[in-house]
């Protein structure tokens, strides 16, 4: 049999094993011209969608070839379009007179008119891997440069901003222990009123010395604590009032 010849069974094995366009490619011819063939031929092809449904698991059972029927054609042959009866399964009954043939004589396969641009666009498309290839190299290094440069901003931002907090948790330690100072200083002058002023009401009459001792109690709960050691204790080291990520 010619590599340009095929028959029913070979057809048949062709197009249930790679996509239409593949088997016409291998002939030069187009895809609905060996569409034509397989139908004039008897032979089963795949649906629209076969091979995609194929790729995900979900294509049909593929179906067996049908036996030749009476008439059908058993071999193609690309060039002459010949199309040949002789290996098929049943012959016609003989005619008691000769007839002429009616029959239409085999539509001549003709090539897509877009074949050979679709060739053009996919050699374009090859010569134009290389230079694609480099742009995408090129593209990700820049990336990554910039990626780099992002980060090294961000940590220069990130020191930048615990260098501050920092100054400020000691700015605010500071200033509060001076205050706490001031405090326990004005606490024992105020503490040192109060003892001064029981110590001489000691020295008064019952009654004046019960009249200072009433009033000093109000006096007293009146400021309030005069306790330094107090106020000592609210006071916040700055690694209390932030501590640095590390």
């Amino acid at each position: 049999m010619s590599s340009s010849s095929l028959t029913r069974e070979q057809l048949y094995e062709l197009v249930w094993s790679e996509p239409m366009l593949k088997v016409a490619d291998r002939y030069d011819v187009s895809s609905s011209c060996m569409a034509r063939v397989c139908t004039l031929l008897n032979v089963p092809r795949p649906e629209r969608g076969y091979w995609a449904k194929l790729a995900v698991g979900k294509a049909p059972p593929k179906p067996p070839l049908p036996e030749a029927r009476p008439g059908d054609e058993s071999v193609w042959t690309k060039g002459g379009e010949h199309y040949s009866k002789k290996d098929r399964a049943l012959p016609r009954p003989p005619s008691k007179r000769h007839k002429r043939n009616t029959k239409p004589s085999a539509p001549k396969l003709r090539k897509h008119p877009l074949k050979k641009q679709i060739r053009a666009i996919v050699k374009s498309l090859e010569r134009a891997t290389p230079k694609v290839a480099r742009l995408v190299e090129e593209g990700e290094r820049q990336a990554e440069i910039e990626l780099k440069k992002w980060e090294a901003q961000q940590e220069k931002w990130r020191i930048e901003r615990e260098e501050k907090l920092t100054a400020e948790a000691l700015k605010q330690s500071r200033e509060q222990l001076f205050q706490i100072i001031d405090t326990w200083a004005e606490a024992n002058r105020i503490d040192k009123f109060f003892k001064d002023a029981e110590q001489r009401a000691n020295d008064l009459g019952e009654d004046n010395k019960l009249k200072i001792s009433e009033r000093l109690q109000k006096a007293q709960d009146l400021i309030g604590s005069t306790d330094a050691l107090e106020y000592f204790l609210r006071w916040r080291t700055p690694n209390e009032i932030y501590t640095p990520d590390l």
